[in-house]
Parts: structure tokens; sequence; C-alpha cells
């Protein structure tokens, strides 16, 4: 990114951040010599979910296999990296709720409790309900019709669609 911009900010750290993650969950390198044409990691898991391949195929072969409720904590990771690698930098989160969304998906499995859903008012700017990070991959796409967006407000990813609706 900085070789693009020539400049650093907060949310490009969010954005280097979103790359380590990836790298860890996936265990791939940024520039993987495995991935075709010389794409880079976000690229590959991006390309995966818009094919809609199954999202459990771009976690390391080494974490497969442990318990469901293990996988399921790798995906909504796997969301919040690509929210931290969105191509605008206006739609990363902060540090701070990238932290938030962390603490979030621990608590969900160590507690059994169901992601924090925002009341109607916190998620009156969108056009759907908030989703976890884990169905954000479902929902990925570089498509004008939609975009992924997040609000600080209820620390939870939402999708925003004109068009559709996910309730």
């Amino acid at each position: 990114e900085y070789a693009c911009m020539l400049k650093i900010t907060e949310k490009s750290d969010v954005y280097s951040f979103g790359v380590v993650l990836l790298e860890i969950i996936t265990g791939k390198r940024p520039v993987d010599p495995s991935f075709p044409d010389g794409i880079h990691v976000i690229q590959w898991v991006r390309e995966h979910l818009k094919s809609k391949k199954d999202p459990i195929e771009v976690i390391d072969s080494k974490l497969q296999g442990h318990p469901d409720t293990q996988i399921q904590e790798m995906l909504q990771a796997l969301g919040i990296a690509l929210l931290c690698t969105s191509n605008r930098a206006d739609d990363r989160p902060t540090m701070k709720d990238v932290a938030a969304l962390l603490r979030e998906i621990q608590h969900d499995t160590t507690s059994g409790a169901e992601p924090h859903k925002p009341k109607r008012s916190e998620a009156s700017s969108y056009s759907s309900s908030s989703v976890t990070p884990a169905q954000l991959l479902l929902l990925q796409s570089n498509s004008h019709s939609s975009s992924i967006s997040y609000s600080s407000s209820s620390a939870a990813a939402a999708y925003h669609s004109p068009r559709t609706s996910l309730t």
C-alpha cells in the first residue's frame, strides 16, 4: 500500500495487520510461489471466496481438523483480516476496533453466546442487519452493487447492499 500511496497512516498499519493475519490463517506468504500469476494473498483469498468455494479451503491445512468452534473462530478472524485489507482505507476499522472484534470472537466461543448484533437504531444506516465476520466471507466481492463497510459504533461488520437483505 505504501508503494502506491507513498504515505503511511494508521489505516496502513491496519492493512499490514490484516496481511499478517491472513498469513497466519492461510499459512501462505504475502506473495506465495503457489499463487497463480504472481497474485498476493489478499487477491488469492478474495478470488477463492468470489468463486464461491468453501472458505475452509483457504485455512492452512495444518490448522484444519480442529474442533468446529476453532474453525469458526478462524473463519471469523479471516473476515476481520478481509476488513483490515479493504482496498479503501476509509473502509478499514481502527486497530482499537480490530482488537474489540478479536476479543468478541474469543468471548463468543467461550461463553457460547451469539455474536453481538446491534439494535435496529445502531444499524439504521444499513439496509441489512449486521453479520459476523465469518458471514462476510460469503459476501466478499468487488461488485459495484455491494460493498463491505464497518460500523465502529457497534464493533460489528455490516454488509450493505441496496438490493439485498440478509434478514
